[in-house]
C-alpha cells in the first residue's frame, strides 16, 4: 500500500525525501517556461523593429516564432524526460512491493506476468 499523500509544503520540508515533489510542480514550471518563452520572443520582436522595419518583419515572422518553438519544444522534452525518471521509480517501488508480497506468501511469480 502506498504512503498517504503528504501536502506540498510538508513534502518540501521532508528531510527524507520518501515523497517527491517535483511531479507536482512541473505543471506549473511548464506553465511558466511556456510564458517565459513568450515573453523572450516580445523582447525579440521589439529589438527587431528598434533597429529597422526589416529587422521588425523578420523578426516577427521568423526568428521569434522559432525561438519561440525551440524554447518550449526543448523545455517539454527535458520536462517529459523527468516525468519518466518519475515513473520508472513508481514502478520499481511497485514491483519491489509486489515481489516483497509474493515472497511473504510463500510463492512464487508467475511464469508469464499478465500484460499492462
Amino acid at each position: 500500500m502506498k504512503e498517504k499523500e503528504r501536502g506540498l509544503f510538508e513534502s518540501l520540508f521532508d528531510i527524507s525525501f520518501r515523497t517527491l515533489v517535483t511531479p507536482r510542480v512541473i505543471k506549473v514550471l511548464y506553465a511558466l517556461s511556456i510564458v517565459a518563452a513568450g515573453f523572450i520572443s516580445i523582447v525579440l520582436i521589439i529589438e527587431g523593429f528598434s533597429e529597422s522595419v526589416g529587422k521588425g518583419i523578420l523578426s516577427l515572422f521568423f526568428v521569434a516564432p522559432l525561438v519561440f518553438l525551440i524554447l518550449v519544444i526543448s523545455t517539454r522534452i527535458v520536462y517529459e524526460l523527468a516525468i519518466v525518471v518519475f515513473r520508472i521509480s513508481d514502478h520499481t517501488a511497485d514491483i519491489a512491493r509486489n515481489t516483497a508480497e509474493i515472497a511473504r506468501q510463500g510463492g512464487t511469480p508467475p511464469e508469464d506476468p499478465p500484460a499492462g
